[in-house]
């Protein structure tokens, strides 16, 4: 068996140095390297007085850069800087200082944006404040927070956070597995792509749960012909599932005020909620107030930083709801469809969807 020598790596102005040095003879005899590979890169570099860039060339780099910087600028205050807008940006400053041979299209935008390692996002979170200002909003209310918790009145047990979360009960999965190249790529559903199910989470700041609160749409006093569990709660609304004050109302008597029992005597528990006009009002907060709670109000735009609900327990609420729905979709194989679409039973579904999230709970 004859037995190779592996080649070396070696670096364009090494073998440039080398062949001045000694030759293109020696050069290619000491590093295997092609012959015409080497009369070819010694060509190149007396012709462009150095090694092309591989790519396209820049052809305005001070612009490239000052384009970088501007992005940077505005995403530094937190503005929106959408793709449209840098093209736009690009081409009225192109036809003001008579830039030519260049096309500001899509395909430039792409290269623009890797070449700086860029990339459209998806925003997280909105804000109408100056991010100053929310971050001024955030101290301020952490101080608060502090200084209340070391009332004798308040205990970090009986201090709640409380928020909603929407789920819907056609879960968008935006991809799925199919074999390369098929032209119908068809996705069973149930038909109810446009009806929600919304939640009320809760819990202490030492971790102890409330009973989840699911609102379900329909008209009057209804029942579920399944169990109730102890940790799920359940009312309905009449025109949607959204939460407005009826329903907190409603959230206050069966689920708050029986958890305020706990409460020892002499001290008051504290409850925590955001701005929104559907969540609170004078007469909630006065029945919560006969029952020890007092309300601590979030200040504005400042819930993606303070509210622990929202940052670290609905997202992970979600996903173990998404994870008891596709189990339940891959048992559907012997469900009876719908004669009207081929959809799966809504029935059938109503049931599933109180029952994945009891189990998420």
């Amino acid at each position: 068996m004859t037995s190779h020598k592996m080649r070396m790596s070696y670096s364009n102005e090494s073998i440039l140095t080398n062949i001045e040095l000694y030759g293109l003879e020696f050069v290619h005899h000491e590093t295997k390297i092609p012959y015409e590979s080497l009369r070819t890169m010694l060509k190149t570099s007396k012709k462009f007085g150095g090694f092309r860039q591989r790519g396209r060339k820049i052809l305005y780099p001070e612009f490239d850069n000052e384009l970088k910087c501007w992005i940077r600028q505005h995403r530094a205050i937190g503005r929106k800087v959408t793709a449209g807008r840098v093209l736009g940006y690009s081409r009225k400053i192109a036809k003001e200082r008579g830039y030519t041979g260049i096309n500001f299209s899509w395909g430039w935008l792409r290269r623009f944006l890797k070449r700086h390692r860029f990339s459209l996002r998806k925003p997280s979170s909105l804000s109408i404040k100056p991010l100053g200002t929310v971050l001024e909003s955030v101290n301020i209310f952490i101080q608060e927070m502090k200084d209340l918790l070391k009332h004798p009145h308040y205990d970090p047990k009986y201090t709640l956070n409380v928020d909603e979360t929407g789920l819907s009960t056609e879960l968008d999965h935006s991809k799925t597995i199919d074999d390369v190249g098929a032209k119908n790529v068809k996705v069973k559903t149930t038909g109810k792509s446009k009806d929600n199910t919304t939640v009320i989470l809760g819990g202490s700041m030492l971790g102890d749960k409330l009973p989840a609160f699911i609102i379900l749409k329909g008209k009057g006093v209804k029942k579920l012909n399944i169990s109730q569990p102890g940790n799920v709660v359940y009312g309905f609304r009449e025109e949607g599932s959204w939460v407005d004050l009826k329903i907190m109302e409603k959230y206050v008597d069966k689920v708050l005020i029986p958890w305020s029992k706990k409460i020892p005597q002499g001290m008051r528990g504290l409850l925590i909620l955001d701005n929104c006009k559907g969540h609170i009002s004078k007469e909630i907060e006065d029945n919560l107030a006969k029952n020890f709670i007092d309300v601590k109000r979030i200040p504005p735009n400042t819930t993606g930083y303070v509210q622990p609900m929202d940052i670290s327990v609905n997202a992970s609420f979600k996903r173990k709801f998404a994870e008891h729905w596709d189990l339940y979709q891959f048992g559907l194989d012997d469900t009876k469809l719908t004669k009207r679409a081929g959809n799966y039973s809504k029935r059938r579904q109503s049931s599933m969807d109180f029952k994945s999230m009891v189990q998420c709970h």
